[in-house]
């Protein structure tokens, strides 16, 4: 028997009380926004959050993107939140809650709630992360006030919430650190790309073309949505690095790079299988066997703000065909493009791949959380105050 299992046999044998997260609530505050046209409101020492501020994956808020002012506080309707309160959103992602760490102020998008001592602010957190609020509404989804203080809530004795707090603390904690760890591969491995894909005119041996030179090169062709269908065989790419739907027929071969031409400009994607370019990109296709077609794929992800740069500004920005024929691509001996594969797709996965290296214990890690949060905070309801 785990040791929440005893607590619970301990001090609520015959079930969990419920009750109306209402009924645990001493303060329900809310939140306002200065107006933007005056300067002296903004840029001060306050913390302002909005609901961007409360959807990460941290469990409490400490910081946020945006500051008002002294001035800015007295003059909206807002409120200054005290430490140890939380905050929830009650509009765009109705249900987001974090545990405030700092004195904050909010929007009005946000709820502040000051709760009953018997009810611990973190463990009502990790609690509401296991609910799916739904909201109404057709362009922003929001509840109510009055429809949150209705949401049902458990409330085991505290020192089982302190208990479940401090396993499910040790949890994120080892996901962060592990993501930690992921973040300094990741810089590395950009700092690696750029020194291993740095070529110069003068580099002894390696010879410059233009992708015109050495590819077929093309765009995209329209397909209605109507036309596509999950039931398809081959994917619809516009660009992005997933599909957009799926179609019946291709127009691109397997292991292709695609080019966004409009959206995410300059984006690089690499496409295993066969697929359907649509109209927002262009897929380029090595045509010399001098040149490697995931070397050319290496090179030009590392070079997507040049592609970018290559941009037509007009009413809707574009990167046009002729200018991409024309970026210059260095040509190094086939030894030395498969070693530089090699070595990048290697560092690649290590870092992107859910199944190897850091991503995998990553994914092992949330999904194990995952289990034991739902587990830990399941309970047979007692009776519903």
């Amino acid at each position: 028997m785990s040791r929440i299992d005893e607590l619970i046999q301990q001090y609520c044998p015959d079930g969990v009380p419920f009750r109306t997260l209402g009924q645990s609530v001493l303060r329900n505050l809310g939140g306002g926004t200065p107006s933007r046209s005056q300067a002296s409101f903004w840029d001060g020492d306050i913390p302002w959050a909005s609901v961007g501020d409360i959807t990460s994956s941290e469990i409490s808020i400490d910081s946020t993107r945006q500051f008002i002012s002294q001035e800015g506080l007295k003059n909206c309707s807002t409120n200054l939140i005290p430490r140890g309160h939380v905050v929830v959103a009650v509009k765009i992602k109705p249900g987001a809650m974090r545990v405030v760490e700092t004195p904050i102020a909010i929007n009005q998008d946000i709820r502040a709630l000051e709760l009953r001592d018997d009810l611990d602010p973190y463990f009502l957190t990790y609690y509401f992360a296991t609910l799916n609020v739904l909201g109404n509404g057709t362009i922003v989804q929001g509840i109510t006030n009055s429809t949150l203080e209705k949401i049902l809530t458990p409330v085991p004795p505290i020192e089982v919430q302190r208990e479940i707090v401090d396993i499910l603390d040790r949890f994120t904690q080892l996901e962060a650190e592990l993501e930690s760890e992921l973040e300094a591969r990741r810089k590395q491995y950009e700092h690696y790309r750029g020194t291993i894909l740095a070529f110069a005119d003068e580099t002894v041996g390696t010879e410059w073309v233009t992708i015109g030179d050495v590819c077929s090169t093309f765009s995209g062709d329209f397909v209605k949505r109507t036309k596509q269908d999950d039931s398809f065989e081959f994917p619809v790419y516009n660009g992005g690095s997933r599909p957009t739907g799926f179609y019946s027929d291709f127009n691109s071969p397997a292991n292709s790079i695609a080019i966004s031409a409009r959206g995410s400009i300059g984006f690089v994607n690499w496409v295993e299988t066969k697929f359907w370019a649509g109209n927002s990109c262009h897929v380029v296709v090595p045509t010399d066997e001098r040149l490697s077609n995931r070397f050319l794929f290496h090179y030009l992800k590392f070079h997507e703000p040049d592609l970018y740069a290559l941009r037509a500004v007009g009413s809707i920005p574009a990167l046009n065909l002729k200018p991409l024929l024309a970026f210059r691509v260095p040509l190094p001996d086939m030894h030395h493009q498969n070693h530089i594969v090699e070595t990048l797709d290697y560092f690649d996965s290590l870092i992107n791949d859910i199944s190897v290296g850091l991503p995998a214990e990553i994914e092992a890690r949330r999904k194990q959380y995952e289990y034991y949060r739902d587990r830990l905070l399941t309970f047979k309801v007692l009776d519903v105050a």
